[in-house]
C-alpha cells in the first residue's frame, strides 16, 4: 500500500510527529503505527479511504478489530482512528453490518473496562456515514474535520426514498453543524502541533451509569425542544412491548423511548427481558438535522454497559431490520434470535435497487 491516500497521510504525520521512532504496520485496507514518547504510548489506525470509498466489509473490520486487540495487549494510554467511510459495504448485505456491530461491541468494551482513551478523527475526503459513524461514535472523542462532512443516513437515499430535494439539506452533514449539534466533541485544527498537542491532551473518563442517565436527560430535554420546534413532528404511541415488535422505521424519538425502558434497568438487579428488536433505519432529514447519531450513540451504550454489568442481552427478530438503528438495536445484542424468513438488509428495501444489483441474504441465512 502506498501511502498517498489524504487519510493515511494525516494518520502518518501525526505519529511522526509525537515520535521520530514508531512503529507502522501495513494491511491490505489500513495502516497502523505504535507511537511512544516520553508521556505515553499511543496506538493510530487509519483506513484507506481510495478503496470502496473505506466501506466496511468483513476484511477491513478485521483488520480495525485486531488492531484494537494488539493496543489493548500492549497497554497503549489512547488509541486514535482516522475513519474516513461512506459506510458499510451495502454488497456484503447484513455480513457487514454484523462486522460493524463487532467492532461497535470491542470499542465500547474497552470505554467500560480500560483505562484507554479512545478517539476518532472523522475524514474529509469521503466523510464518514452510517455504519462508519456509529464506529466513531462509539469512540469517548469524536472530532471533525474543517471541510468533512459526516451522517447517518445519506442524503441520496432519503432524497430517493422521499423525493425531497433541499439545499439547506445539505448544511445538516458538515461538520461545522454536527459540532453545534453536539454530534462532535470539535473540529481538529488545521495546524499540526496543535492537532498533536489537543490528540494527545483529552483525558479519559469511563463510561458510567451516570453518564448515561446524564445523556437520557439532555436528549430529553433536546428532544422537547423538538417538538415545540418542529411543524412536522408526529407523535407515535409509546409500546408497551418492550423493544420493537412490530417492523417500522426508528428515528430519534423511537430509540428515545427505547432508551427510557433501558434506564430502569440500570435501577434494578433484575435480569433482562428478552427485547423485541424488528426496527429499520427511518431515512430523513428531520433526524438528521435533530442529530440521530446521539439517539443512536446513547442505545449502543445502554445495551452494552447492561451487557457489560452481567446482564444478559436477548433480542428477537421475527419479522425484518435494516441500517443504523438494526446496528445499534438488534446487533448490539449478546443472544440474537432471527427467525426464519426474517429480512436483514442494510438499507430499505426501496432503496436497495438504486445502489445494489445482486441478490442479497435474508434473515434465513443469517447463520
Amino acid at each position: 500500500m502506498m501511502l498517498d491516500n489524504p487519510n493515511l497521510l494525516k494518520a502518518h504525520a501525526l505519529a511522526f510527529s509525537i515520535a521520530n521512532q514508531h512503529q507502522m504496520f501495513v494491511a491490505e485496507s489500513s495502516a497502523n503505527w505504535f507511537v511512544e514518547n516520553a508521556e505515553q504510548k499511543v496506538a493510530i489506525w487509519a483506513n484507506d479511504s481510495s478503496i470502496n470509498t473505506g466501506c466496511i466489509n468483513p476484511e477491513l473490520a478485521g483488520e480495525l478489530s485486531k488492531f484494537l486487540d494488539k493496543a489493548a495487549t500492549e497497554q497503549v494510554e489512547r488509541i486514535i482512528l482516522f475513519i474516513d467511510s461512506a459506510g458499510v459495504q451495502l454488497e456484503q448485505g447484513w455480513r457487514s453490518m454484523k462486522h460493524t456491530a463487532k467492532l461497535i461491541k470491542q470499542l465500547l468494551n474497552l470505554r467500560i473496562h480500560s483505562q484507554i482513551t479512545t478517539i476518532a478523527v472523522l475524514g474529509d475526503s469521503v466523510g464518514c456515514f452510517g455504519g462508519a459513524y456509529l464506529v466513531a461514535a462509539s469512540c469517548q472523542y469524536t472530532l471533525g474535520s474543517k471541510n468533512g462532512l459526516c451522517g447517518v443516513s445519506g442524503r441520496k437515499v432519503i432524497e430517493h426514498l422521499d423525493s425531497e430535494k433541499d439545499d439547506i439539506n445539505r448544511l445538516f452533514y458538515k461538520a461545522p453543524y454536527r459540532l453545534i449539534n453536539q454530534e462532535l466533541f470539535c473540529i481538529l485544527p488545521e495546524p499540526l502541533e496543535e492537532r498533536r498537542n489537543l490528540l494527545l491532551m483529552l483525558e479519559h473518563h469511563p463510561l458510567t451509569g451516570e453518564e448515561l442517565r446524564q445523556e437520557y436527560a439532555a436528549l430529553k430535554t433536546s428532544a422537547d425542544e423538538d417538538h415545540s420546534a418542529l411543524a412536522t413532528y408526529r407523535s407515535r404511541p409509546k409500546h408497551k412491548t418492550l423493544g420493537f415488535p412490530e417492523a417500522e422505521e426508528i428515528g430519534c424519538d423511537g430509540l428515545l423511548n427505547f432508551a427510557n425502558q433501558l434506564l430502569d434497568y440500570l435501577e434494578n438487579e433484575n435480569s433482562l427481558p428478552m427485547f423485541m428488536g424488528n426496527c429499520e433505519q427511518e431515512f430523513s432529514f428531520i433526524n438528521e438535522q435533530r442529530g440521530f447519531s446521539r439517539y443512536l450513540a446513547l442505545t449502543m451504550k445502554l445495551l452494552r454497559y447492561l451487557s457489560e454489568q452481567g446482564k444478559r442481552v436477548r433480542i428477537k427478530v421475527d419479522q425484518r431490520g435494516s441500517g443504523a438503528t438494526f446496528i445499534a438495536v438488534s446487533l448490539m445484542a449478546d443472544t440474537l434470535i432471527i427467525e426464519e424468513g426474517s429480512c436483514i438488509y442494510p438499507l430499505p428495501l426501496e432503496a436497495m435497487s438504486l445502489f445494489v444489483h445482486t441478490t442479497l441474504p435474508q434473515g434465513s441465512e443469517w447463520r
